[in-house]
C-alpha cells in the first residue's frame, strides 16, 4: 500500500485497499455459490431492453448478470468513483461476449450521462454516500426518463431515512418487497396510481 512518510494511507492507497476488500467479498467463489444476483436484479426492476445505471458497480458482481438481463437491446452503465473498480470492470467487460456495458468513472452526483436517458438506476450495498444522498438523487432525477425508477436493496440502510430523503427530492415509493424499495418521480407515480 502507498504510505506517506507520516504513516497515513494516501487517497490512492485507500481506494486500492477498499477495492481489494470489496473484490475479495464479491469474487469469492463461496459468495457466488450462495448469492445468485439474478433474482435480486429482477426484483430491483432490471429487465430486457432497459437502459440501467448501476451506482457503485465495485468488481462487477451485479454488472455482468444485469447485462445479460437487459440483453442486446439494453445497456448497463456501471458507475463507480473508485478507479480500481472501474479499471477491473473495464478489463472484464473487454473479455465478455456482450458489448452492452459502459463503465463510467464518475461521482454518482455528476454522472456525465445525458438528460432523460435512463429507465432505472439501482443501488446495492451502498450504505453511505460521500456528500449525502440528496445530490445523487437530484442527478438521477436529471438522467432518468420521465417514468424512470430508482431501486434500492436496503442492506444496512435505515428505511425511514431513505423514504424521507427520497420524498424531499420528489420521489415516491411505489414498491416495497423484502429489502427492495422502488421509487419513481412523484408525477409519474401519481399517473401510475390513477
Amino acid at each position: 500500500m502507498e504510505r506517506r512518510s507520516h504513516g497515513i494511507l494516501t487517497e490512492s492507497g485507500i481506494a486500492r485497499f477498499s477495492f481489494a476488500i470489496i473484490r475479495f467479498m464479491h469474487d469469492n467463489p463461496l459468495v457466488r455459490s450462495l448469492r445468485n444476483p439474478l433474482p435480486i436484479l429482477e426484483s430491483l426492476g432490471v429487465e430486457r431492453g432497459g437502459k440501467v445505471l448501476e451506482i457503485g458497480c465495485g468488481p462487477g458482481f451485479f454488472t455482468f448478470p444485469a447485462a445479460r438481463l437487459v440483453g442486446d437491446s439494453g445497456r448497463i452503465y456501471a458507475l463507480d468513483v473508485n478507479p480500481y473498480a472501474v479499471r477491473h470492470v473495464k478489463k472484464r467487460a473487454g473479455k465478455e461476449p456482450s458489448d452492452n456495458i459502459e463503465v463510467l468513472h464518475a461521482n454518482a452526483a455528476d454522472t456525465t450521462l445525458p438528460d432523460g436517458n435512463i429507465d432505472l438506476a439501482f443501488f446495492i450495498g451502498v450504505p453511505h454516500i460521500a456528500g449525502g444522498l440528496k445530490p445523487v438523487i437530484e442527478e438521477l432525477g436529471r438522467v432518468l426518463k420521465p417514468d424512470g425508477k430508482i431501486s434500492f436493496h436496503l442492506g444496512r440502510r435505515p428505511e425511514a431515512s431513505l423514504e424521507e430523503e427520497m420524498a424531499a427530492c420528489g420521489f415516491k415509493r411505489i414498491e416495497a418487497d423484502g429489502l427492495i424499495r422502488i421509487f419513481q418521480k412523484e408525477s409519474a407515480a401519481h399517473e401510475r396510481l390513477d
